[in-house]
């Protein structure tokens, strides 16, 4: 299985004035979503 799924939340900003908050929540969902759903999938010990 590949999960290639992400958000795309900052489309139209500029990466110099992103808003931190928009940059954590696009950053988190790309990242740390796509290790959470593959822990979801490891066998449990």
């Amino acid at each position: 299985m590949i999960n290639n799924a992400g958000v795309y939340l900052d489309k139209d900003v500029n990466i110099l004035i992103i808003s931190r908050e928009l940059l954590d929540s696009t950053t988190n969902a790309n990242t740390f979503d796509a290790i959470r759903m593959v822990q979801a999938f490891l066998p449990q010990e």
